[in-house]
């Protein structure tokens, strides 16, 4: 299920499988979208390379006439994200509480209006790997910044409920982790 074409607007995605799933695909056509002369393909992958302001070019998509494909590969790929999800979420609820099984049990509660902080290190990874694709997905905000950093995020809107999601260690000296679900608290409340 490879797709012929790779268009990608902008730098490169921050998801490593997603990442190195692109710079395998050898076969296809790799086209860049850059607003400026930096150079970022660090696979050597991209064939076509276009320059300019980002929103010309979503504004030129938008007015022009756009062939929309009409084979069934957006139904196979869907068809095959719903069995991975499912094939994930089974095992997960049956083996208790877990990072992974916390993550997907929480897409599941989590309306659209509300804002999902997510720390670095292994809550980040966990949301990349376990967190279902939605229709309607809340908004997610992450942070790649050194340890701590994340204590000094800001709500960006009060209007919006906000959940974090970050690493916690059981005391300054220990090393082992406990589970994400027990440092999982609503913004402004205890220890948040």
């Amino acid at each position: 299920m490879s797709p012929d074409v790779v268009c990608r607007i902008g730098e490169l995605p921050t998801s490593k499988p997603l990442r190195n799933w692109i710079a395998g695909l050898d076969q296809a056509h790799h086209i860049l979208f850059a607003p400026n002369e930096r150079w970022s393909d660090p696979a050597a992958r991209v064939t076509q390379r276009i320059v300019g302001s980002l929103e010309d070019l979503l504004e030129r998509v938008e007015h022009d006439e756009v062939v929309a494909d009409d084979s069934d590969w957006l139904d196979r790929w869907s068809h095959a994200d719903s069995a991975v999800a499912r094939a994930i979420a089974e095992p997960l609820m049956d083996a208790g509480l877990s990072e992974p099984a916390t993550v997907t049990a929480l897409a599941q509660f989590l309306p659209p209006s509300t804002t999902l902080f997510v720390g670095s290190s292994m809550p980040i990874r966990d949301v990349e790997e376990f967190f279902p694709a939605l229709n309607e997905p809340p908004r997610v905000l992450a942070n790649r910044g050194a340890n701590g950093s994340t204590e000094r995020f800001r709500q960006p809107s009060a209007s919006r409920p906000l959940v974090r999601v970050r690493s916690c260690c059981c005391s300054a000296t220990s090393r082992s982790r406990t589970t994400s679900a027990g440092c999982w608290r609503p913004a402004g409340s205890a220890s948040s």
